[in-house]
């Protein structure tokens, strides 16, 4: 109070026009820059409530895909790719401003949750910008790679089935009466039967029906070259159809991973928007 005794009421009105128009700048700018990122932060809470549905719809679609590729003798294997329009976006906004809006200017929360939930979000969507194009790779390599098997598998099936007919030919052109060849009426009553089944195309019907009971034939009758010549090719089915079911495993357990992996990074971003709407 000392300070202003001998000041007259003009000179400090002018002192004091004088010290707001020091700080009216600073204030004004800070006043800019606090609306700006309240309205990134608004714009922000806006995009990542439109992220959930993509999310929700992928979530259905790999549960869908995991039921399809347990099954072994399933085909067709459709994968549903999510839009990352709303990550790409996020993915743009300066992180310097990200850490204002959602960790220093957030004063009435805990810090500690503050950062957990910011480092979970940025970890999702990390996560799910990537996965997309993770998927897309292991789906094709798991295509293509079923059907090189599929196929190994079909030229081995049609060279054994082509051998009976060869076989009986043969004989024919021979004069073997077929009383007189036990292997080859063994061999062919097995095709038969196989062929007669309405779901001859599965491979465990096959297996099942045709190359298991061929195998064990063939092992019977080592010193038939016949056989020698059908056993490699049995066996043969056995490998690619080994590959065929380790691949569904192997891929359904990857597919199930990333289903609960995808499903705990939708659960970090609903929780992040609860906390910063509530």
């Amino acid at each position: 109070m000392k300070l202003f005794k001998d000041v007259s009421l003009l000179e400090l009105i002018t002192i004091l026009v004088a010290i707001s128009a020091l700080l009216l700048p600073s204030i004004r700018n800070w006043y800019s820059e606090w609306r700006r990122l309240k309205e990134t932060k608004k714009y922000i809470l806006v995009i990542l409530n439109g992220a959930l549905s993509p999310l929700k719809s992928k979530i259905e679609g790999l549960e869908k895909l995991v039921e399809s590729v347990k099954n072994t003798e399933s085909k067709t294997h459709s994968f549903y790719q999510y839009s990352t329009y709303y990550f790409d976006i996020y993915n743009k906004i300066s992180h310097k401003d990200l850490y204002k809006i959602f960790v220093l200017n957030s004063w009435f929360l805990k810090k500690e949750l503050k950062i957990s939930h910011f480092d979970k979000l940025n970890k999702a969507i990390g996560f799910l910008l990537k996965y997309n194009e993770i998927e897309k790779q292991n789906m094709t390599k798991f295509i293509e790679d079923r059907r090189r098997y599929e196929k190994n598998y079909k030229t081995n099936l049609n060279t054994i089935l082509r051998k009976s007919d060869f076989y009986k030919s043969k004989n024919d052109q021979n004069k073997v009466l077929q009383k007189d060849d036990q292997f080859l009426v063994k061999f062919i009553n097995l095709t038969l039967k196989w062929n007669e089944n309405k779901d001859k195309n599965l491979f465990n019907t096959t297996q099942t029906m045709l190359i298991n009971p061929l195998n064990e034939l063939c092992k019977k009758n080592g010193s038939d070259d016949r056989a020698m010549e059908i056993l490699p090719l049995t066996i043969n089915c056995d490998y690619e159809y080994s590959d065929i079911v380790n691949l569904h495993l192997v891929h359904l357990g990857s597919l199930t991973e990333a289903l609960e992996t995808i499903k705990n990074q939708v659960t970090s971003i609903q929780d992040f928007l609860h906390y910063y709407s509530g």
